[in-house]
């Protein structure tokens, strides 16, 4: 019975499971950039003195530690997301959805803060911004995301050790994933708007 139940929801446990792979790489950018910001930092304020400005305007050592202080924290909580989603904790899912809805409200303001200046580079940066933060929602807010996470699953989970390293591809790819019509529909209608703004773009640009 446990297994029966673990295959039904097998490929969306393992596709949510991926997402860790985007919070990995959220941890290997924002890692760079503080090792890069502190090795520089610190290289500058051995021989220049903490408080002389280098690189840019305004930019001191000190400042340059910050940095790299803000983006070793930024590394943490992506490690930490990215971990959990493997594991996968609903407090993590709670806050996975709350930073993509965040995303997307940030980036729908930012775009219509740019279709005054050119609607097509606005709609093409919705378009090409909320491919990724859609994918993630349809995941976390699907029918089947709120059983995996749920404590009955991560018991079952115990029950069916290796259950997904036994099963053959053939196996695997007979299982259903969540349907993805919506998510679809979705990107249709973004690319229609991008192409309708593109087309404005241009003719108000001919006219002009």
């Amino acid at each position: 019975m446990a297994e029966e139940i673990r295959l039904e929801y097998l490929r969306l446990e393992e596709a949510i499971r991926s997402l860790g792979l985007l919070f990995d790489l959220g941890v290997i950018l924002a890692g760079v950039v503080a090792i890069s910001a502190a090795g520089l930092g610190v290289i500058a304020a051995s021989t220049a003195g903490p408080g002389v400005v280098i690189v840019g305007p305004d930019t001191t050592p000190v400042m340059l530690v910050g940095i790299a202080a803000i983006f070793g924290v930024i590394a943490l909580i992506n490690l930490v997301i990215a971990r959990g989603l493997r594991r996968l904790h609903n407090p993590t899912r709670r806050v996975v959805v709350a930073l993509t809805v965040l995303l997307l409200v940030v980036l729908g303001l930012g775009t219509i803060r740019a279709l005054v200046e050119s609607p097509a580079l606005a709609l093409g940066i919705l378009v090409v911004g909320s491919l990724i933060p859609s994918v993630v929602l349809y995941l976390l807010l699907s029918d089947g995301a709120a059983m995996i996470f749920s404590p009955e699953y991560q018991e079952i989970i115990e029950a069916t050790p290796g259950l997904s390293q036994r099963l053959g591809l053939q196996t695997r790819l007979r299982i259903r994933l969540p349907n993805w019509g919506r998510l679809a529909w979705m990107v249709l209608l973004l690319g229609v708007l991008f192409v309708v703004a593109l087309a404005v773009s241009v003719l108000s640009s001919r006219s002009g």
